[in-house]
């Protein structure tokens, strides 16, 4: 959120800050403490980045996800934040890197995927940009045709070898066995 182009977003993670239950936005913001290297995010990431912990990793991003910014869910720095100088921005840029070479380290494959929702006619929720944030979860054949694409990076499925395949195809399409009794 710190470099979402999303103003009504903005004003509304501005006012949550202030609330004394929505300690999750002063975290997500990196304002849970002084300084943004004591934030939570940022010793998570330091100290703990559990993504190393998996084989692959997919990043989907949608362009019209106005909720979370394109190049946040991406991992793939804006030029804002290249640009920023300030202590946040520094931060930001620091986590990001630590995190994306922790993964190269682990030798993690990463996958981003640019996904586009073509939504039609004009809604509020598409005014603000939370119609395709929604999508991911929403859209049932989204969902499946993703977990169908990638499949294999989610389980481990083993090719069966083709002489199998091929004597199962065969053996199916024979018909029924009929035993003859040997003489």
């Amino acid at each position: 959120w710190l470099y979402g182009q999303n103003t009504l977003v903005k004003i509304i993670i501005r006012a949550l800050r202030s609330h004394p239950r929505c300690e999750a936005i002063r975290q997500l913001t990196l304002r849970d403490a002084p300084e943004p290297q004591g934030t939570l995010l940022y010793r998570l990431n330091v100290e703990g980045n559990s993504l190393v912990h998996f084989d692959h990793v997919i990043l989907a991003a949608c362009a019209h996800d106005r909720y979370v910014p394109y190049n946040s869910a991406s991992l793939d720095p804006s030029p804002e934040a290249l640009a920023d100088t300030r202590t946040k921005g520094l931060a930001y840029s620091a986590m990001l890197q630590h995190l994306l070479l922790s993964l190269e380290d682990a030798g993690v494959h990463g996958t981003r995927v640019d996904v586009d929702f073509r939504l039609a006619g004009r809604s509020l929720d598409q005014s603000v940009g939370r119609a395709a944030h929604l999508q991911y979860l929403l859209d049932q054949n989204f969902v499946e045709r993703f977990v169908c694409t990638y499949a294999r990076q989610f389980v481990d499925i083993a090719d069966p070898p083709m002489a199998e395949t091929v004597g199962t195809a065969s053996r199916r399409h024979r018909g029924p066995q009929s035993s003859q009794p040997q003489a």
